[in-house]
């Protein structure tokens, strides 16, 4: 509306999902000079990537416009001023950002760096259920999609883990989802690549990967195969598809989660992938509640025999939050100083023992039972 025109402009959808994600817009003063900075530095914090940097509440929003509007009959102009100064939430919001794991996204990031510059590795996340694993991984989309990358992920639930490639067959549907926000030339080119890729075996792909029929069209039936034939073939065909899928310009990020309920053949199948001597640019994630994987898990055994192969893994392992921890994410949802949050910051620490999540629920039962309320006059 202020600028005449969008935020981002192309034609290019992956470039469009890239800017979205990635870069910042143009500050609207540069677009147009009669815009006044402070409204133009408003829309930028609407427009924030974090949400913690965006306004919190429509009310700290209307007063920083109204503070704009009654300057302009006084001196015809706007100055610039401090925004959110009344931008507090009317119920609790806790921040998005995570505490105390820099090392960890450093660690997760030098991952991926690797795999973009050609090699193929899996990361393993352990913890225990809450620890913020999850929350961990995902802070790797935003530099995959700087890199004009995939990032797909899929869960293993422990009522499905006799339905083989659970989690394997939602991630790659994610992956054929964001294929289809492409260009027509680029889904031919897609096409041709992985038919190249997998000859006649395309209906093995199809009856696991949701949608993926609109990618490559129909594909003529496969022979029956029964037990370990079938699972070798399928194994064998989406080695071929990641290997050329998963390139230089579009490296791939496959995100599996609750791997403690992983079924046998994606255990099989993870191997094949990460062991791969001909494999590049992919980089597989799988976090595990460590409290459920012994050393008899099959998780456990297929990990010990893929590093006697020297297959590329890597292991991040999740403690829970200390007690410094807890109070700076009280501090900041507070925004009190972080003196004055230390009594209710040992509470939760002690009750919660520093999990992540439960620090979190206990937070808003408090806040439930009127024990936690906002003064907004102080």
């Amino acid at each position: 509306l202020l600028a005449g025109q969008l935020p981002f402009e192309t034609d290019d959808a992956l470039e469009m999902i890239h800017s979205h994600l990635a870069r910042t817009p143009v500050p609207l003063s540069e677009i147009n000079s009669d815009i006044p900075l402070p409204l133009s530095d408003i829309v930028l914090k609407l427009l924030a990537k974090d949400t913690d940097d965006r306004y919190q509440s429509a009310e700290g929003l209307q007063a920083d416009l109204q503070h704009c509007l009654a300057q302009v009959p006084i001196s015809g102009r706007v100055e610039t001023f401090e925004l959110g100064r009344h931008d507090f939430a009317s119920r609790l919001q806790i921040p998005h950002k995570l505490y105390g794991r820099q090392s960890e996204v450093d660690h997760l990031l030098s991952a991926f760096d690797r795999v973009s510059q050609g090699e193929t590795s899996l990361l393993l996340v352990a913890g225990y259920s809450g620890v913020g694993k999850t929350a961990l991984v995902h802070e790797i989309t935003r530099p995959v999609a700087l890199k004009r990358g995939f990032f797909v992920e899929g869960k293993f639930d422990q009522f499905q883990r006799r339905v083989p490639y659970f989690a394997w067959g939602q991630a790659l549907g994610e992956l054929v989802q964001q294929w289809l926000t492409e260009s027509s030339s680029r889904l031919d080119d897609l096409k041709s690549t992985i038919l190249s890729a997998v000859g006649l075996n395309g209906q093995v792909l199809v009856n696991l990967i949701p949608n993926f029929d609109r990618i490559v069209g129909p594909q003529p039936d496969v022979p029956k195969l029964d037990g370990i034939e079938a699972q070798n073939r399928f194994n064998y065909v989406l080695q071929r598809f990641i290997r050329a899928v998963a390139t230089p310009d579009n490296p791939l990020v496959v995100f599996l989660d609750d791997a403690q309920w992983i079924d046998q053949a994606s255990v099989d199948l993870l191997r094949t992938l990460v062991c791969d001597p001909d494999s590049a640019d992919l980089l597989v994630i799988a976090a595990y509640r460590d409290n459920e994987v012994d050393a008899t898990h099959r998780l456990s055994l297929a990990l010990n025999s893929m590093r006697k192969s020297e297959c590329a893994i890597d292991q991040l392992d999740l403690a829970s939050l200390t007690l410094e921890m807890v109070n700076d994410l009280l501090s900041d949802t507070t925004r009190s100083p972080a003196r004055r949050c230390l009594p209710l910051a040992q509470l939760v620490h002690d009750k919660t023992d520093g999990n992540a999540f439960f620090a979190h629920q206990l937070l808003h039962e408090v806040e439930d039972a009127g024990l936690l309320t906002l003064d907004r006059d102080s």
